[in-house]
């Protein structure tokens, strides 16, 4: 009798320690995946129209650098984006992407979809995809002018 006690004692105890282990593999595997995740680079798309252009940004919000950048459009648009290198953290590159002028070899351009694929340091082997959709004929009301003394953009209504 004595013996069967201990072998059920020691069978839940076997039970309890696998049970806390599997629970210590799921709360480490979500702590690594959350730290990657905050750390990762994010790239970060904007179109503004100045002096009767339309101009792309580009910011890496994210902790860490972007590379092999691959950039797509929904039209074909002779941007110098199409593909980036490198991306450091909390850098803004700007390019031109359409004149006004250009704009009327678009008709049916009413919104311009940006495709991007990219690395980051954390996960070499895997890439992250993000669309991203700007209304052009909404943009085309509006010119922003740089502020020097407020350091950011002012927008007017054409």
């Amino acid at each position: 009798m004595m013996n069967t006690l201990f072998d059920s004692s020691g069978l839940i105890s076997a039970i309890i320690s696998l049970f806390a282990f599997v629970v210590s593999c799921i709360a480490l595997y979500q702590t690594r995946k959350q730290h990657l995740d905050s750390y990762r680079a994010k790239l970060v798309f904007n179109i503004i129209q100045q002096n009767q252009k339309l101009y792309l940004t580009v910011q890496n919000i994210g902790q860490t650098s972007a590379f092999d950048i691959d950039i797509t459009f929904s039209y074909d648009i002779k941007c110098p984006i199409k593909s980036l290198c490198l991306i450091p953290p909390n850098v803004v590159f700007r390019y031109d992407l359409l004149e006004s002028t250009q704009i009327s070899a678009f008709p049916e351009l009413q919104t311009l979809q940006i495709n991007v694929k990219y690395k980051d340091i954390y996960r070499t082997t895997s890439s992250w995809e993000e669309t991203n959709e700007f209304p052009i004929l909404e943009l085309l009301k509006y010119t922003c002018n740089w502020n020097e003394t407020q350091n950011c953009y002012d927008i007017y209504r054409i």
